[in-house]
């Protein structure tokens, strides 16, 4: 029962995330925010991609054990947005794997401890994000431009990998800054750091 309890709170972060993604996406105000254009472009990313913190909220919180919950969501997500089948797969191990590699790489490396989560130093947590967005963008830098018939390898002459660079990596560190941090903040806040104890 408690590993259902756990395994429905990741769902409703990880949705609540791709919720937000989406209401943002069908108002032109925020679409000209965040695609500096109207028209839809995968070689464009969202200049504030939440669902990355969202995936890193719920590895810090509750480990490995999320990881199928996490799985359905992102891939749910991609069918719901119609991502052909060889983007969906790259796309979806990017979005569960990316995440749980960053966490792993900087533990191991002894650059951060995350036991001690949510009272995990600010600046720890920000330069998590920063590698998780790192390793999110090359991932789905070589999904997109891996399959020679995709719509991203097809406008790699039209400013291609930049566009994709400057566009997915400051929207994944963005993204992922603004929904951990937001989470923590409210964690530490209403004291809900005992709630699975």
């Amino acid at each position: 029962m408690h590993l259902l309890l756990i395994n429905i709170k990741a769902f409703l972060i990880v949705f609540l995330s791709y919720f937000i993604v989406n209401v943002m996406l069908n108002f032109e105000i925020f679409q000209n925010i965040i695609f500096f254009t109207k028209d839809f472009n995968p070689t464009v990313g969202f200049l504030l991609y939440l669902p990355i913190g969202a995936v890193l909220l719920n590895y810090l919180l509750y480990g490995k054990k999320v990881i199928l919950i996490i799985s359905a969501t992102v891939i749910s997500y991609g069918i719901y947005n119609e991502l052909k089948s060889h983007i969906l797969i790259g796309y979806s191990i990017v979005g569960i794997f990316g995440p749980l590699l960053a966490i792993c790489l900087v533990e191991r490396f002894k650059l951060i401890d995350f036991k001690k989560f949510p009272n995990t130093p600010v600046k720890s947590l920000l330069f998590l994000c920063v590698v998780a967005a790192v390793i999110n963008t090359t991932g789905k830098f070589i999904v997109y431009y891996s399959y020679p018939y995709s719509d991203a390898a097809i406008s790699w002459f039209d400013g291609g990998p930049t566009t994709f660079l400057l566009t997915f990596l400051p929207g994944d560190i963005i993204g992922g800054i603004v929904f951990l941090l937001t989470s923590v903040f409210v964690i530490r806040y209403f004291h809900l750091e005992d709630i699975d104890a």
